[in-house]
Parts: C-alpha cells; sequence; structure tokens
C-alpha cells in the first residue's frame, strides 16, 4: 500500500512538472474499451469510479480519459484503427477482448495496451486481473451467517471469469459457516430481473449477490439483504445493503502509469488485485460498521490474506 502511495505521488509530480515547464499539451491519455455500458452497476462502473480517483489526484490538465462502449470483440480491431488520436494506453477492460489483443498488440507494437484477464503480459501490453473468490468468501460466509432460511442466491446478468470465481468463492464461504446450506446461481435477462427475484424468494431465499442495475434496488424493495459486489451500493439501502465489496483498479493502474512514465515501459507487467494489496476492499453499510457482523466479516478476511482458505 505505501508503495502505490509513492507511486501516485512521483505521477502526480512528474506530470505536474511538465505542466509547468510550459508542456501542457503532454497529457496521460487513456482510452477504455467496454463490451457494453459503463453504467453497470459493476465492474465497469468500478473502473470509471477508479479513472475518476486517479484524475483527481493528477489533475485533468494531465489527465484524461475516453471511453467506448457496446463494443464487441469482432469490432475491436476496426473501431482502434479508426482512431484520429493516439493514446498513451488502451484499455481492453474485459475478458472477453483477448480472443482480440494478440493480433492488436502485434500490429501496433508502439502502442501500450492493458487488458483485464488471466494472460501473461507482453511486450507491448500491461495486464490486470482480481482474484474475485476472495471477496466471494468472505460475502458468502457473511450472507450464511444473516440467513434466517439457509437459502442464498447469485444473480447475474452478465457471465465473466471473475464472476465466476466469485460465485465459487461465495459458496466456499457459505458452506464454511454451515455446509448444509443451499446457494442458487441464476443467470437472468435485465427484463426478467423481477421475476427472478421473484422466483427466489418463494424458494426461502433470504440473502443475495450478483451483479447489474435492477437486480439490487428489486431485492432491497422486498427487506432482504443484498452482498455488493464491484461498485460501492451502499448508498441503495442503508439497511438491507450489509455490504459492498469494492474493486479499486486505481492499485494496478497507478503501477502502469508510474512504468510508462517514470520507466518509459510499453507493457510487460501485470497485477493482481487482492485483499492482500487493498485492490478488493470491503465496505460495510453505516449498521453493521461496528457490529459483531463486521467483527465476523474482517474475520473471514484475514484468513483469506493469511492464506487460512484454500480458494479457487
Amino acid at each position: 500500500m505505501l508503495k502505490n502511495f509513492y507511486i501516485s505521488i512521483l505521477i502526480f509530480v512528474h506530470i505536474s512538472l511538465l505542466i509547468s515547464c510550459g508542456q501542457s499539451d503532454d497529457v496521460l491519455s487513456v482510452i477504455v474499451y467496454v463490451p457494453n455500458t459503463v453504467e453497470d452497476g459493476a465492474a465497469n462502473e468500478s473502473f470509471v469510479v477508479a479513472m475518476q480517483k486517479i484524475e483527481s489526484e493528477i489533475g485533468s490538465d494531465g489527465f484524461s480519459v475516453t471511453y467506448q462502449e457496446n463494443v464487441l470483440p469482432e469490432q475491436l480491431a476496426a473501431n482502434i484503427a479508426a482512431l484520429e488520436t493516439e493514446y498513451d494506453l488502451i484499455v481492453l477492460h474485459h475478458p472477453l477482448f483477448r480472443s482480440s489483443l494478440s493480433t492488436l498488440a502485434n500490429a501496433n507494437i508502439e502502442q501500450r495496451f492493458a487488458i483485464w484477464s488471466g494472460i501473461s503480459p507482453t511486450d507491448n501490453v500491461f495486464v490486470y486481473d482480481v482474484k474475485s473468490a476472495e471477496p466471494g468468501f468472505v460475502n458468502g460466509r457473511l450472507a450464511a451467517s444473516l440467513s434466517e432460511n439457509q437459502q442464498l442466491a447469485i444473480i447475474t446478468v452478465e457471465q465473466s471469469a471473475d464472476l465466476q470465481l466469485y460465485a465459487e468463492g461465495f459458496e466456499l464461504g457459505a458452506k464454511n459457516f454451515n455446509p448444509d446450506i443451499q446457494l442458487n446461481v441464476v443467470q437472468a435477462e435485465i427484463s426478467t430481473i423481477d421475476q427472478i427475484v421473484s422466483e427466489q424468494i418463494s424458494l426461502g431465499v433470504d440473502g443475495f449477490s450478483g451483479n447489474g442495475h435492477g437486480i439490487v434496488e428489486s431485492i432491497t424493495e422486498n427487506d432482504l439483504f443484498w452482498f455488493g459486489n464491484y461498485v460501492d451500493q451502499r448508498n441503495i439501502s442503508e439497511t438491507q445493503v450489509v455490504v459492498s465489496q469494492v474493486y479499486d483498479w486505481t492499485v494496478a493502474f497507478d503501477e502502469f502509469f508510474y512504468f510508462m512514465e517514470e520507466e518509459n515501459k510499453v507493457g510487460g507487467e501485470s497485477y493482481v488485485l487482492t485483499m492482500e494489496n487493498s485492490g478488493i476492499l470491503m465496505r460495510y453499510n453505516t449498521p453493521y460498521g461496528n457490529s459483531v457482523v463486521r467483527q465476523f466479516g474482517d474475520e473471514g478476511l484475514f484468513n483469506v490474506i493469511n492464506g487460512q482458505v484454500d480458494l479457487p
């Protein structure tokens, strides 16, 4: 954590010096590609929050970020070829783009890329990933401890590798508390969320997690527990949203920007967000922040950090 603090300061000082010397056009520019919308209530939205945090540290005169939404993997090459402005970093914020990356990176060897995916970095590619089973374990254990019916559900509107690992960790955490607990993992369309939630409630489910807009609101309206994933959702309901597991992507990108600005690297580095390096944060809502719920959650977190849990 201390290292990341110094990295942020170095980036800030470096860019501030460029601006003060009259090089105001020397802005660290980033373009981010996502296969859906950035306002997804999940991983994309958490990335926007991270970039806003970096911009607030560096200043808008030294940092700029642009988003390209609803870009499919097969459209990626054409989109990048059509760029009129050279960006310092092209971010592919979804593992779906992995299939297109090799061709793009080889065709643009001087261009820096960063991708969210569990692959090895190459000369002009930075790679970032997340150990999503870790917060899954903590949330699952907490959910089981608060569930009266011992019936839990994860509802998703988009499947991804990290969400699958989150669900596996969630189940491990829940069964760590009660080996006989029932967990339903359900895929839903946005238009059917209310129906899916109602069906799960009729089965006795009283604790939920998952991703996507609409799910949280539907669950909290029914006075049931929600365990947030990706982005801070505490403001939706103070009592029903117990905790939000938040991805702080700045932990990875502070490092990447340091390598770019101070060591002139084009790629070749990787970073994995974990609970230990504070890339994954647990944000408890007010009623639970100083309670036995928080203590129980922290116990699970420390077990994860200390390697006492065998996670996927």
